[in-house]
């Protein structure tokens, strides 16, 4: 390493300061290609096998599932489980408090008809008082107090 390590020392100093970090982004480039391309590898890995994992725990749902007459969810969980209530295939779909709820959140609690050969809902059933709670907007760009948004009260 001795005199030939100084002389290097001594030639990288020598050299312009915009040249010299342009050279150093460069190691670190070829540092960090290696490392790069190894990440984005267990990435893909990871992110395979959580699908895989996923679909066994959906497998598992729907074959506790698979022999209920009722079944109960909020319209965050039903949107959040409409593959397995799809599989499920509910032919009946009731909403309480709807006055409260969001068109887009009934929506996606209904069942399309199912790919295992379930029924497409069939009966949306509605309970709710329209007078006494209103729905709300989540997004306030889009409520009417921002001055652009919808009134839900009609």
């Amino acid at each position: 390493i001795g005199d030939n390590f100084s002389e290097k020392f001594d030639a990288f100093w020598s050299i312009k300061h915009n040249e010299r970090l342009i050279l150093i982004e460069q190691w670190r480039q070829e540092v960090l290609a290696d490392t790069r391309s190894s990440l984005n590898q267990e990435v893909a890995s990871f992110e395979e096998l959580s699908k895989e994992k996923q679909a066994i725990f959906q497998e598992k749902d729907l074959a506790i599932l698979q022999d209920a007459r009722i079944i109960g969810a909020t319209t965050s969980g039903a949107a959040q489980y409409r593959d397995i209530l799809s599989a499920k295939s509910a032919g009946v779909v009731i909403v309480e408090e709807a006055g409260e709820v969001l068109e887009a959140h009934v929506l996606a609690s209904l069942s399309e008809k199912s790919m295992r050969g379930g029924e497409e809902t069939k009966h949306l059933i509605l309970i709710g008082d329209h007078k006494q709670l209103r729905p709300k907007a989540e997004n306030y760009k889009l409520t009417t107090v921002s001055g652009g948004g919808y009134n839900l009260d009609c």
